[in-house]
């Protein structure tokens, strides 16, 4: 049980890790950096080949790097304020006037805008 706590804690900070860097490059990296970033973003699966990229990146670009070590990591917490709802909710994949188009009227709202 502890290995496996250990081991997670260590995927996590990986994935922090990747997470920041990707930030840093984006955030200070040059147009060519960043644009390979999110060439290989849109053409891969293989987080192994974006890490080593992140990884390069950080280490060759000073800039990167400061950006990458300034990084604010505050705690936060999905859901406080409707991330998790958002996520879950399926209207948020209909296009904006279905969402609007399903919403209902309140009884007293008048549909029709002609005096009479």
């Amino acid at each position: 049980m502890m290995q496996q706590m250990a081991n997670t804690l260590t995927q996590i900070q990986h994935h922090k890790d990747l997470t920041a860097g990707i930030l840093a490059i984006i955030r200070e990296g040059d147009t060519d950096s960043t644009g390979r970033l999110m060439e290989l973003i849109r053409n891969t699966q293989d987080l192994t080949e974006l890490d080593a990229f992140v990884r390069d990146e950080v280490k060759a670009d000073p800039a990167v790097e400061r950006a990458f070590h300034t990084m604010d990591w505050q705690p936060t917490q999905l859901g406080s304020d409707g991330w998790s709802q958002a996520l879950e909710d399926p209207s948020r994949d209909e296009p904006e006037s279905a969402r609007t188009r399903n919403q209902k009227r309140p009884a007293d709202t008048r549909t029709d805008d002609r005096i009479t």
